[in-house]
This record gives C-alpha cells, sequence and structure tokens, in this order.
C-alpha cells in the first residue's frame, strides 16, 4: 500500500517494486 502511495506521489519507483506490490 505504501508503494502504491509513493508512486501517486511521483516518486522514481522500479517497475519491480511495482510487480512485487502487485503480487502482494
Amino acid at each position: 500500500m505504501t508503494g502504491g502511495q509513493r508512486q501517486q506521489a511521483g516518486d522514481p519507483v522500479p517497475p519491480d517494486f511495482m510487480k512485487k506490490e502487485l503480487s502482494l
């Protein structure tokens, strides 16, 4: 959940992190 919020803020999050979050 934190990663998603960070991405919305416009932080440079790698695709790997996004994939991991989706898996979670």
